[in-house]
């Protein structure tokens, strides 16, 4: 089928509208436990004969679950990255480049009950994407980027006992991503009194992150410069501690955050002048009210 967009930007005396046509195809297929989707987009006119492909296929069978996606996009930048002006900044980019994205992936669950095990593997390729740079945006800082990433993921019950755990190794020549990832939440839920209405829950939850590039960033832009000469930040390890209850409708809760206050550097700023946020306390009060 053939689709119509309009779009208008403003931004002070900059202005730009456009009406786009793109031929575009859907596909989904279920039969069983096989689900197949894949929507495909080229653009005609208006849009720099853009590209966008997102394929899906899950399939599951009594207690495993199997999913794989693909999807592309080849196009131009968004429109505030061609041109903008305003009180800190002021650009328009000269000529519009287009730049490409791939995504690719797999995940396998295998379940029994409560307990879990499960993996997968995804894969995102940048083409000259566009970055910030000293004044304006430009695609000439990074000819490809590539971020190649395992997974692991773990869910085990035993009574009143859970645990939840998940590992990610992420591998990028320019470490703009964490190396490693390592989140796990262990809580205990459980009812007390005769009745069992009363339902109680405490744990922790813990995120250790590996090494990665410092960047700068710039609020008024809303962007992380990559372009910069980074310093590498060290492994960060956050916890949480939290507590819960409930009865019927209703329930109370409370969180602990950011422990890593207590035992990091106050100073340590994984963004450049962002330090780690300090401690704090959540406390959220729900009631679920029914005619």
């Amino acid at each position: 089928m053939v689709e119509h967009a309009y779009w208008r930007y403003r931004n002070l005396s900059l202005q730009s509208d456009t009406n786009e046509l793109n031929l575009r195809s859907e596909l989904l297929f279920k039969r069983g436990g096989l689900d197949i989707s894949n929507d495909f987009s080229f653009n005609l006119y208006g849009n720099f004969n853009g590209i966008e492909d997102q394929f899906r296929l899950s399939y599951a069978r009594d207690r495993w679950k199997l999913l794989t996606h693909f999807s592309f996009i080849f196009g131009p930048p968004e429109v505030f990255k061609r041109f903008y002006r305003g009180n800190n900044f002021q650009f328009e980019l000269s000529n519009i480049g287009r730049t490409s994205t791939v995504q690719t992936g797999g995940d396998i669950e295998i379940r029994a009950g409560d307990q879990l095990i499960g993996g997968g593997i995804a894969y995102t390729g940048l083409s000259q994407p566009y970055v910030w740079q000293d004044t304006s945006w430009t695609n000439d800082v990074y000819g490809t980027l590539s971020f190649f990433s395992v997974s692991l993921k773990a869910a085990v019950s035993y009574k009143a006992l859970h645990i939840n755990n998940r590992f990610r190794y992420t591998y990028n020549d320019e470490k703009l991503t964490p190396s490693f990832a390592y989140d796990f939440r262990l809580f205990s839920k459980f009812k007390i009194f005769e009745a069992k209405r009363l339902e109680l829950l405490a744990g922790v939850h813990g995120l250790m992150l590996g090494q990665f590039s410092k960047r700068s960033f710039i609020p008024a832009l809303d962007q992380q410069v990559w372009s910069s000469s980074p310093e590498i930040m060290p492994a960060f390890f956050n916890m949480s501690v939290f507590a819960g209850m409930q009865i019927d409708e209703f329930r109370f809760y409370l969180r602990f955050e950011n422990l890593a206050y207590l035992w990091n550097d106050k100073l340590r700023s994984d963004i450049s002048d962002y330090p780690i946020p300090s401690t704090r306390l959540r406390i959220g009060l729900v009631w679920d009210f029914y005619n």
